[in-house]
């Protein structure tokens, strides 16, 4: 009996360890799953991460070939070359502390306002996964980029496309009774806006093929925007194979050298081009003749 009751109490005892045993498993099979479960967010957010980090890259290609300089440098400095221009032609010497102060004030002026407008894009767009990108830094040499390589466009207004569905329904496949209706409806509003329905909307836009073309004070090539808002470069001349493709970053006609090198500071390269080239060796001859004489 007594070794029965043994055996049945072990026996027992063997039981409850191993239903203990069972749910320890059990346990630690759930904090497996689980731990898994999270393994698997860990992989998906890291994942996810990665792709928009991706998209990113793929979508800063166009953005890549700019000349990117702060713009409180870029700005500062043209404000630098018109006072010296200004005190060359008046004969005044330039160069002063005062004049330097100001420029430092001015750089920190624009820095300050950077950061202002960077601070409220990030607020606006409460994303916070890539805290890298709201670098001042990075940001004000995305806008000296923009500063430098804008191009001035003009697309029709939203108001004036409307007008004109509404006047030629026809060109536009609208029924000719609804556009009636509709022009009806908002004559007062068109009225009261008088020419400006029809003005368009004017800016600035960035364009990655623009960016890449090199300058000439003697450009074989013109970048135009359509009224589409897409940019063309158009020949101004033929160009024969083989030929680079050269574009004017400044307002070149009737300007001498002198004045056109002194608009191109601003880009950080002195131009040698053909024009450029002929004119510096003929202002040499005409001094060297002055001299002999």
């Amino acid at each position: 009996a007594a070794g029965g009751e043994g055996v049945g109490s072990n026996t027992a005892t063997d039981g409850a360890e191993q239903q203990q045993a069972a749910a320890a498993f059990a346990r630690a099979a759930g904090a497996a799953q689980r731990g898994s479960d999270k393994q698997q967010v860990l992989v998906a957010a890291t994942s996810n991460a990665q792709q928009c980090l991706q998209a990113l890259q793929a979508a800063f290609l166009p953005y890549a070939v700019g000349h990117k300089a702060p713009w409180w440098d870029v700005v500062a400095q043209q404000q630098d070359e018109a006072q010296q221009h200004q005190d060359s032609s008046d004969g005044s010497s330039s160069g002063s502390d005062s004049e330097e102060v100001d420029a430092a004030e001015l750089r920190a002026q624009l820095q300050e306002l950077a950061a202002d407008s960077l601070a409220l894009l990030r607020a606006g767009l409460q994303d916070d996964r890539f805290p890298q990108l709201f670098d001042v830094e990075l940001y004000g040499s995305l806008v000296g980029m923009f500063e430098l390589n804008n191009l001035a466009l003009a697309v029709p207004a939203p108001v004036a496309r409307y007008k004109h569905m509404l006047l030629h329904p026809a060109d536009s496949g609208v029924d000719v009774d609804d556009a009636a209706a509709a022009l009806q409806e908002v004559q007062p509003l068109l009225e009261a806006l008088g020419d400006d329905a029809d003005a368009p909307a004017e800016g600035t836009g960035f364009y990655a093929l623009q960016s890449c073309v090199n300058h000439s004070c003697a450009p074989n090539a013109a970048a135009t925007c359509l009224p589409s808002g897409r940019m063309v470069v158009r020949a101004l001349r033929h160009i024969p194979a083989g030929c680079e493709v050269l574009l004017s970053y400044i307002e070149e006609e009737g300007a001498s050298l002198q004045e056109r090198r002194a608009l191109l500071r601003d880009y950080g390269f002195v131009c040698d081009c053909e024009r450029c080239s002929a004119e510096e060796l003929a202002g040499l001859l005409q001094q060297q003749q002055q001299l002999a004489a």
